[in-house]
This record gives structure tokens, C-alpha cells and sequence, in this order.
């Protein structure tokens, strides 16, 4: 712009970039894209799930920048990779096996109970 072309027309004027920092050039612009977002306008969110980090069936939700991770039963952590131990997990004085028999913790929200062998003579 100018008599001789001596001014630069700033490109980054207009708010090209959606969710980053505008750089001009000459006759162009770039964006410098904030974190969680991608694209030549940073329009696009990054999708943090398509690397699958939930794991024991957990479904994975994608945020800005992060994602969050809803467990099945029996399983915890940020990612699902905690098996819980269920025989644990129950409030006290509450077992999970009847008439004295022993909690084994399974898979997951599994478990078996292990009875007793009274033997009397």
C-alpha cells in the first residue's frame, strides 16, 4: 500500500486466527496456535482421545487441551488403569460372600467367594 508500496498491509487486522496469536507478514499471515488447538486459523480442537489413554473399556471424553476418562465399574485413575479391589472396597461389616466365605477380587468389578470345608467327625 502506498505511492511506492512502502506500507504493509497488517493481515492480522481482520482477527484471522480463533484461538491464537496473529503473526503478519508480508502479504501474509500466520497463527501460533494456543495450546488443544490446531489448523491454519486454529480453528480446529485438538482431539486428546484419538490416542485412546482410557483403558479397561473406559469412554473417553475430549476437552480443550485435555480429555477425561469415565471408568466401568471396578476400575479408577485418570486413565481406568487402576483395578480396584472390590473385596476392599465394601462399607465394614458388609461382606460380599455369605455364611463366612473368603472374597477373592477378580477383573474389574468381578470377584468369587472361596467357601468354607467345615468338617465335623
Amino acid at each position: 500500500m502506498g505511492f511506492h508500496c512502502e506500507t504493509n498491509i497488517d493481515e492480522c487486522m481482520s482477527g484471522p486466527c480463533l484461538h491464537g496469536r496473529c503473526i503478519d507478514g508480508v502479504d501474509v499471515y500466520h497463527c501460533q496456535c494456543e495450546w488443544g488447538w490446531t489448523g491454519a486459523r486454529c480453528e480446529t480442537n485438538t482431539d486428546e482421545c484419538s490416542s485412546s489413554p482410557c483403558l479397561n473399556g473406559g469412554s473417553c471424553v475430549d476437552l480443550v487441551d485435555k480429555y477425561a476418562c469415565f471408568c466401568l465399574d471396578g476400575y479408577s485413575g485418570k486413565n481406568c488403569d487402576i483395578d480396584i479391589d472390590v473385596c476392599l472396597e465394601t462399607p465394614t461389616n458388609v461382606s460380599l460372600c455369605l455364611n463366612g466365605g473368603t472374597c477373592l477380587d477378580g477383573e474389574g468389578s468381578n470377584f468369587t467367594c472361596r467357601s468354607v470345608n467345615l468338617f465335623i467327625l
